[in-house]
């Protein structure tokens, strides 16, 4: 900063129990601490809304130079926006659904940071590609579908709705037909960006392994492959 001090940085965690955000608030500590530049002040919403409102007012209240908000309220974002440009702090919406091209006119230092959830769903549908292809057993059921289980995040998330889309329809833009969609809804025809509505686990491993776990009761032979949205889901899967 100006005066010489380290800058200040409030950031708030949608839920420290994730995996991946574990890892990415560890590592963020890890670089401020060793910069020097900057200090952070870290809050868990624990994936709970009411809670990440608190955490912001606390946030708030230290007047920090900075706000970095991994947000869950997705239909409260512009009201965020407006409440981070009236307290005058950069802000950043990291790893989340991206404002609005309107939030963005609204408040010139606000910014948005996250991964390309399009081109994960397009890797995990090329995953599942090339493991049909090596194994021409793939097709448990022999009914020459796709019969799939899908674990969602949280489905307001553009990474649940883009992960979700897009690595269904890199499957069907390889030539395989989609068929039962295991605890959820069948579609086919599908366009990146579509929503689909799968089994809901809200990127939490705990649920993602107690719904496998049933499915795998009454469907094991019919299941050819299990698409997960994020890792700890991935991994509940794999624990069932």
């Amino acid at each position: 900063s100006a005066s010489g001090k380290a800058a200040t940085a409030g950031v708030i965690w949608y839920n420290f129990a994730d995996t991946f955000i574990s890892n990415a608030r560890q590592t963020l500590n890890n670089v401020a601490a060793t910069d020097g530049t900057i200090k952070i002040t870290d809050a868990d919403s624990q994936n709970d809304t009411t809670i990440q409102d608190n955490n912001m007012n606390n946030i708030f209240t230290q007047h920090p130079d900075f706000f970095v908000l991994n947000n869950i309220n997705n239909a409260a974002t512009s009201q965020i926006v407006q409440s981070c440009k009236s307290e005058g702090i950069t802000t950043i919406f990291a790893n989340t659904t991206s404002p609005s091209d309107d939030d963005f006119a609204n408040y010139d230092d606000l910014w948005y940071v996250s991964s390309a959830s399009e081109q994960s769903g397009e890797n995990m549908g090329n995953e599942i590609v090339d493991y049909f292809k090596s194994h021409d057993n793939w097709d448990r059921n022999g009914n020459g579908k796709v019969d799939y289980i899908l674990l969602q995040g949280i489905p307001t998330f553009s990474d649940t709705i883009n992960r979700s889309s897009y690595s269904l329809a890199q499957i069907e833009g390889a030539g395989y037909t989609l068929g039962t969609c295991i605890g959820g809804e069948n579609v086919t025809g599908v366009k990146g960006g579509d929503v689909i509505n799968g089994i809901i686990c809200d990127f939490q491993r705990a649920k993602a392994q107690e719904n496998v776990e049933a499915l795998l009761a009454g469907y094991g032979n019919d299941i050819d492959c299990i698409l997960a949205d994020n890792d700890d889901e991935a991994l509940g899967a794999i624990a069932a």
